[in-house]
């Protein structure tokens, strides 16, 4: 998935996150470990702005569909991009 951008947020149906993304879980990181990141996102979903920060809590979302008597869809997990493209605002 070379082709996300930084802090970009997609849906997975798996419940683990690809090489490059992380799952949305609220979970705290360090700035120094995630400057790009940190730069994009600020502190807007928690952490102290100075040497933590948050990603956004995003639980899993069940997926509509399934009659009486279908197995149901199995819940969406969200991923953050954490290795990828910075964005521009050009």
């Amino acid at each position: 998935m070379d082709d996300a951008y930084i802090g970009e947020i997609r849906m997975f149906s798996f419940g683990w996150a690809p090489k490059g993304w992380m799952l949305c879980q609220g979970q705290p990181l360090q700035i120094a470990h995630f400057q790009a990141l940190f730069a994009l996102i600020g502190n807007f979903y928690g952490g102290d702005g100075t040497s933590t920060f948050q990603l956004p809590n995003l639980t899993p979302m069940p997926v509509a569909g399934g009659g009486a008597n279908e197995k149901p869809y199995p819940p969406m997990n969200f991923a953050i991009c954490i290795n990828g493209i910075f964005p521009s605002r050009d």
